[in-house]
């Protein structure tokens, strides 16, 4: 992905490109610890459409989906970014 950035980037004049990849670890005690963590920053945006029958629906396939991320603190999400800074003359 940072390859086809960068080269974007540098077709349309920008210089001094530089990719780099973050990753941190999140850990959930349980589900309900996982989906106020997503109440918390943008996921609001969409948990706030839900009547009270979908948040629990919600919770629940969230809860499934935890499942597999299972270790020995609770559920583990390890979230990545790609962040490119670059510079235009």
């Amino acid at each position: 992905m940072a390859e086809g950035l960068s080269a974007a980037l540098r077709q349309v004049g920008f210089d001094e490109i530089n990719s780099t990849e973050r990753q941190a670890r999140f850990v959930f005690a349980d589900a309900d610890a996982y989906v106020a963590w997503y109440w918390s920053h943008a996921g609001r945006r969409h948990l706030e459409t839900l009547d009270e029958k979908e948040l629990r629906r919600y919770r629940d396939l969230a809860a499934r989906r935890l499942a597999a991320h299972a270790v020995s603190e609770g559920f583990e999400l390890i979230q990545r970014v790609h962040l490119t800074r670059a510079r235009r003359p």
